[in-house]
């Protein structure tokens, strides 16, 4: 879960995203590729969703900006 500037909430759960006006109205939803383990929101266009193999950068529309693999070493 995030706050925004505007006071919104951004939370994730399963494979979707979610952003909520500061009056409870959901603003934007949009499926992620796969299970969420992590989110955070630096800004408009600064939507990180973290899953097991990726770093995915969203803007608040949910359009893809950037998508980074991660592997995990032993």
């Amino acid at each position: 879960m995030a706050a925004d500037a505007g006071g919104g909430v951004w939370h994730a759960a399963r494979d979707v995203v979610r952003r909520h006006a500061d009056d409870g109205t959901l603003v934007a939803q949009w499926r992620h590729d796969g299970p969420i383990d992590d989110l955070a929101v630096g800004g408009p266009a600064a939507v990180f969703v973290v899953s097991a193999d990726a770093v995915t950068q969203y803007d608040a529309d949910g359009g893809t900006v950037r998508r980074v693999g991660v592997t995990v070493g032993d």
